[in-house]
Order: structure tokens, then C-alpha cells, then sequence
């Protein structure tokens, strides 16, 4: 369902010596059409130059298989997850592997003509991935590999004949336990002579055992990392990107088993162990929404998967949604693997994050573009008495309105699987929409339940520390609660502080106390914490939060006293502004919402507000973008923008 396009938009994490790679270096979720004729997937990953696996699925038409194609064994020899097959030379298939990722032939389980189809890719790196070919030998031996650290998780495939995916898995009970990826069966006991070593150097696979070292037989081995705390990934070269880890089932839909990963995941697998229970794949480029259904795929079918509430994802981790067997059976075991989710790099250009367009106007999805994967928007009819809508990757299918208290609302049009934009339903000329990437130190946007505890710190990855927060409700009404580093609220004899202050995001109020919104705490570069109210951490309520932040030439969050006449605002940009927010804070004043696309030169400009739902006002000069930033112009308008001596936020992002 997505557009074929390079998408770089990282630049490499500094010079440090420090660094190590970023997760997006070397893993990839990429989702694309098929075509039925050749065509190149850029994923950014280096396949031909470092080596690594890419894994295939059709997921909008049942009956076709899953593929594997690695780097040691050549491009088009294929392999099947859901198959005992032997290896096979497939002309169509995976045809080769690239700098930037791979190309394909016209094969159908690989590029079926208008089929959705979802790629993962891994690349060999110490601490996350290998790939190495052996020969059995027919009685114990011990398979060399250069993982750097002792595997959490291996999967073995006799490639000269027919034979089972055999898996050892760190959290399994017993050494000589194993587990078959190609079916649904649970763990089985290898015996006392099966009693595996498994070190940082060597994997062992089982003397005469014909899934694993069949003498004279060919096999290909992938191995995968376990991070604990000893991961060298990340610009300061000390970041986990990989667990592989169990949980035990408690039957709870409400209140799963909740999985503290240290990071939040992109990709997860779960395999229950103690009985029969299909592998199900889930990942965040796919959907996994809080709140609606979660689509997975079962590695031993050939279906085109299907989607229940299974996953929630957090900040640090992921809880279980659900009282399935397959996923969270009371007293069942289960075991994990899940990977972090990308970029770990800080962008260099606000193009690669940000992005304001009108409606595509083509028949073809998604119908808003922005040139890299979506994770925050909202849209609206410019022209007409209509709301903005506001959704997110975590909410997908599910929609809320930045002028209104309501909470959720489902529509499926709302959807975020692709890797250039989102939204399915055509619309019209008329209306326009700002999308973000969640990026390092420039946004981040999270799910967390409220448990009423004044001083709740909840954690965030943005990187840095959040200079505006937007939360909202998501499970009940409930107003959109705004922080922001300028922002102040009145009081007897002075101001509040920002960590006192809160506005309406829905209404164009005066800041207020907010002390039990925010707990009279600063927001740190880890986590911001919330008071013991509704608005903001009621018991058991669901809320988005939203984290802004400036970021040297891209984003600004800062704040102003009105002139009057003209005030110049200096943003640190270089080739111009493309967003500027601004609210009044002492007074009443709209969430004014402008944009290079609608026009913020000199003379009038158009204006709309996050808090209302009227059309926009085009007959009123009140912006001027600037190269470093921009101007607000008193022109006695109705748009609060630079009264005499009235104090305003605003956030701005460059061009």
C-alpha cells in the first residue's frame, strides 16, 4: 500500500568514537506494493556490503507463502518459513541485494501485482544479527559465528532437503529444549543427549538430529542477540536494540502481563511454549494501535494474517491486551523477541520529519504524502465549518478533534501503513494536512494509563526535554491539557512558572494553574510528570501525549511580549518557516495555526485554529515568514497574534 521511495533522512550519529550504529542501520520494517515486474525496495540497509536476511509476506491475500533470502546463500535461493521445503533457485524472487536494501523480480509470493506486502530486513551486526551456512556432520558440533555475545534466540534450516525450522530459545526451560518455527506445536524435549552449548562464539545443533546436522547435509543458521544492558547501539554507543525474554500468562485483557524492555519495540514476536500456539508477528509500520485491533501474522500460514487487540506498546516496553491463549493463557509460557524502534539518529532537515500538504488528489493511497512514515497528523477543510482531526500511528483507526473534549472515535479510514503518509478516504482540494515523525530530539508521541499518583513520572524517548506537551484523554471525554516551557499563568503578586501553568489545546483560554496537572515538576529529557487529576493521570484512564521540543535550524518552541506594530522573532532557521503556532496566554487568544503552503507572506494570510472549527480567515495581515523566522504584525485583527504588552507561545518549524 505504500510508494516505492528512498527515504534517507539520517544522517550517521556524529564522528564520536563513541557512537555505535543506530537501529535503523540495521533493521527494517518496509512495506510496498507489488508491481509483477523488477523493482527496488530502499531501505537504507547495507545488504551487499555487510550481509544480513531479508524475510517476505503478502499481507492482503491469502495463499502465499512466506519467503527468506540471505546474503550467504545468494539472492534468488529461496527458502519458506511455513514449509519443510528444501532450498530452491527462484528466478522472480528476491533478485538481489543492494547498498540500500534489494531488488525483486516479478515472482508472485514476492511481488504479486497490487498485493500489500511487508519486508523485514536484518543486517549482520555484532550484538544484533548473523547469518552462517554449515555442513552436518552427523554427530555433535559446534557452529562458529560472530554474534560478539551469546544468542537469545537461533533458527536452523536444512537447505539440501526437506526438514523442519528448528529454534532454540534463550527463556526456553532446558538447554536441550527446541521449538519448530514452521509449526504450532510447543516446546519439545530434545533429551539428555541433546544438552545444546551455546556461547558468545559457537552455537551447538545435535549430532545425527536431521533438522539440525544431518551428515553431509547443508544448513543455514540465523542467529539473533539478547541485549542486557550491554548493547553498543546508539549515538553514545550503550543502547539495547534487541530482548528476547518470556512472560507467564494471566488471562487479563485489562491488565496483561506488562513487558519492561528498556526501549519501545518496532517488531515483536510471541510463541506460547507450553502448549500448541501459532508464532505471531506484530510491528508498528503494520499497526499496533492502543485501542483498536492489531494485525499479526502467523509464521506456519500462508493467510494474509488477522487482527485483534493483542499489543499495547509504551515507552519502555509492551503490555499484553488480551486473554488468548495463544498470547496470554492464565499459567501459560511465553516467549519474546522484539526489537526497538527506529531512528535513533537526530534528523538534519525538517523536510525528513515534517511535512504540510494538501490533499493528494489522486485515487491512490494514502492520500495525504509526506515522503517518510507518519506518526502524528491532523487535517482539516480549510474552507468549511468543520473540526480538525488529529490521529497517530498509536491510535491507527481511531481519530480525536483538537477542538473538542470527545474521546476516540473509530474510523478506518484513519490508517498509517504506509511509508509516505497516511489516510485512506479521498477528500477534496480543500483540505490541508501537518504531519510529524517521531524523531530524536524534535518529537515523540506515547501512550500511558493513569493511576492517579500525584508525581507520576511517565517515561518518553524524545531525547531531550520536552519544551511543549500536549495530553489528551483517549478512553473518555476530556480536554487537551498543554504545556509549555514560556507558558505562565496569573497569580496573586506575580506569575506561575511553567510547571504551574496549563492551557486548553480545545479553547482559547488564559493559562491556569495547572499544578496538579503537572505536579510542579519540570519535564526532564527521560520523562515529564503528571499530578493526581483526570485531565491529566485519572486511575485507569488511557491518554496520548504528544512532546515537542526545539531542535538547532529545525523546530522552535519559545515565547514573546506583544510590540503593538511589528515584532521580528528569530528562530535560529536558515532558508525559511514552514509552521508557526501561536497562542496568547494572559488573555483569551485561538491556537493560530499557519503555514507556508496556505501562505504567510506579506499581505493577508490564512488563518485557522486548532480550538475551532470555523474556516479559515483569509482577509487579515498578521504573519510574515522570515529566513530565520518570522514576523507577527498588529494590524487591529481579531487574530491574537502581537497586542501591546500580551504574552504568547508559539512553535515554529522550519522549511
Amino acid at each position: 500500500m505504500s510508494q516505492i521511495s528512498k527515504n534517507q533522512f539520517f544522517a550517521a550519529a556524529g564522528n564520536s568514537a563513541q557512537a555505535g550504529l543506530n537501529v535503523e542501520e540495521v533493521f527494517s520494517t518496509y512495506l510496498y506494493d507489488g508491481t509483477g515486474a523488477t523493482q527496488s525496495i530502499t531501505n537504507d540497509i547495507d545488504l551487499s556490503g555487510e550481509g544480513g536476511m531479508t524475510w517476505l509476506k503478502i499481507r492482503s491475500l491469502n495463499g502465499y507463502d512466506h519467503s527468506v533470502y540471505d546474503t550467504e546463500r545468494g539472492a534468488n535461493k529461496r527458502i519458506v518459513p511455513n514449509s519443510t521445503g528444501e532450498e530452491f533457485t527462484r528466478s522472480g524472487g528476491l533478485t538481489s541485494f543492494n547498498s540500500d536494501g534489494f531488488t525483486l523480480g516479478n515472482a508472485g509470493d514476492e511481488n504479486q501485482s497490487g498485493a500489500n506486502i511487508v519486508s523485514w530486513t536484518f543486517r549482520k551486526a555484532p550484538k544484533f544479527f548473523d547469518v552462517v551456512t554449515y555442513t552436518g556432520t552427523g554427530s555433535n558440533q559446534n557452529i562458529s559465528h560472530s554474534l560478539g555475545c551469546v544468542p537469545g534466540f537461533v533458527v536452523v534450516k536444512k537447505t539440501s532437503g526437506t526438514g523442519n525450522w528448528s529454534a532454540w530459545h534463550r527463556s526456553l526451560p532446558d538447554a536441550n529444549d527446541y521449538i519448530l518455527l514452521n509449526t504450532t506445536n510447543g516446546a519439545l524435549d530434545g533429551g539428555s543427549s541433546y544438552n545444546r552449548s551455546v556461547t558468545d562464539t559457537t552455537y551447538q545443533v545435535f549430532g545425527d538430529y536431521p533438522d539440525e546436522n544431518q551428515s553431509g547435509q547443508t544448513y543455514v543458521a540465523y542467529l539473533f542477540a539478547h541485549n542486557d544492558g550491554d548493547g553498543e547501539f546508539g549515538p553514545t554507543g550503550d543502547q539495547d536494540i534487541i530482548k528476547c525474554g518470556s512472560y507467564t500468562g494471566n488471562g487479563s485483557s485489562i491488565n496483561g502481563p506488562e513487558i519492561d524492555l528498556g526501549f519501545e519495540p518496532e517488531w515483536i514476536v510471541i510463541k506460547r511454549t507450553d502448549a500448541a500456539g501459532g508464532w505471531h508477528i506484530g510491528d508498528s509500520m503494520r499497526g499496533i494501535s492502543n485501542g483498536s485491533d492489531d494485525p499479526y501474522l502467523t509464521v506456519s500460514q500462508s493467510d494474509e494474517g488477522q487482527s485483534f487487540d493483542w499489543l499495547s506498546l509504551s515507552a519502555t516496553g509492551f503490555s499484553i491486551t488480551t486473554g488468548s491463549q495463544n498470547i496470554n493463557l492464565v499459567g501459560g509460557s511465553y516467549i519474546y523477541i522484539a526489537i526497538r524502534r527506529g531512528p535513533m539518529a537526530v534528523p538534519e532537515s525538517a523536510t525528513d520529519v515534517f511535512a504540510v500538504q494538501p490533499w493528494d488528489g489522486a485515487a491512490a493511497i494514502p492520500q495525504f504524502v509526506s515522503g517518510f512514515p507518519v506518526d502524528f497528523a491532523i487535517h482539516k477543510n480549510k474552507t468549511a465549518n468543520s473540526e480538525i482531526f488529529s490521529s497517530a500511528r498509536l491510535t491507527q483507526q481511531l481519530y480525536m478533534e483538537t477542538s473538542t473534549s470527545l474521546l476516540l472515535s473509530s474510523d478506518t479510514n484513519f490508517m498509517f501503513d504506509y511509508q509516505n503518509g497516511y489516510y485512506d478516504a479521498a477528500t477534496s482540494a480543500n483540505f490541508v494536512s501537518w504531519m510529524w515523525r517521531r524523531s530524536p530530539n524534535f518529537f515523540d508521541a506515547l501512550f500511558y494509563r493513569g493511576d492517579s499518583v500525584a508525581g507520576r513520572q511517565v517515561p518518553h524517548n524524545l531525547g531531550a526535554v520536552p519544551e511543549m506537551i500536549w495530553v489528551k484523554r483517549t478512553d473518555g471525554a476530556g480536554n487537551w491539557w498543554v504545556y509549555h516551557k514560556d507558558q505562565q499563568a496569573s497569580t496573586v503578586g506575580g506569575l506561575r512558572p511553567p510547571e504551574n501553568s496549563a492551557s486548553r489545546l480545545d479553547l482559547d483560554n488564559i493559562a491556569v494553574d495547572g499544578t496538579n496537572y503537572w505536579n510542579d515538576t519540570l519535564p526532564s529529557s527521560t520523562a515529564f510528570t503528571v499530578g493526581n487529576l483526570s485531565n491529566t493521570n485519572g486511575v485507569g484512564n488511557d491518554y496520548m501525549a504528544y512532546l515537542f521540543t526545539s531542535l538547532a535550524g529545525i523546530s522552535k518552541c519559545g515565547g514573546y511580549i506583544g510590540n503593538g506594530t511589528t515584532l521580528s522573532i528569530d528562530c535560529g532557521f536558515s532558508a525559511g518557516t514552514r509552521l508557526v503556532i501561536i497562542k496568547r496566554t494572559n488573555a483569551t487568544g485561538g491556537w493560530f495555526i499557519f503555514d507556508s503552503l496556505r501562505g504567510m507572506s506579506s499581505g493577508n494570510d490564512s488563518t485557522l485554529e486548532l480550538n475551532d472549527s470555523a474556516p479559515e480567515v483569509i482577509n487579515e495581515d498578521v504573519i510574515e515568514a522570515t529566513t530565520t523566522g518570522f514576523n507577527v504584525i498588529n494590524s487591529g485583527s481579531t487574530v491574537d497574534t502581537n497586542d501591546l504588552n500580551d504574552r504568547y507561545i508559539f512553535y515554529a518549524i522550519a522549511t
